[in-house]
C-alpha cells in the first residue's frame, strides 16, 4: 500500500532515519510504514509516534553503569589558607 505524505512528514521521517546506520534504513523505513495505515489520519504526530516506536527498535541506547567522574583528591584552598603557610 501507497502512502501519501507532506514535506513535514518526509522531514520528520528523514530526520528519524538519520542516526540509524545507512545499511538499516530500509528495514527502518519499513518499519515506520507498517502502524500507519492504520492511524486514523496520517498527521505529523502519526508519523512521529511511528518513528519514535521504531527508534526504539533499532537505536540502542548507551549504557549509564559508567561512574559518574570523582573530583580531585585535592581540596582547593582559600587564598587565605594559602597565606597561612
Amino acid at each position: 500500500m501507497s502512502l501519501s505524505v507532506n514535506a513535514e512528514c518526509v522531514a520528520l521521517i528523514e530526520a528519524a532515519a538519520a542516526p540509524i546506520a545507512r545499511h538499516r534504513r530500509h528495514r527502518f523505513f519499513e518499519r515506520i510504514s507498517e502502524p500507519l495505515p492504520n492511524a486514523l489520519a496520517l498527521s505529523p504526530a502519526a508519523v512521529r509516534d511511528a518513528c519514535a516506536q521504531a527508534q526504539r527498535e533499532f537505536l540502542i541506547a548507551p549504557t549509564t553503569d559508567v561512574d559518574p567522574p570523582q573530583p580531585s583528591p585535592r581540596t582547593p584552598r582559600s587564598r587565605y589558607e594559602r597565606r597561612a603557610r
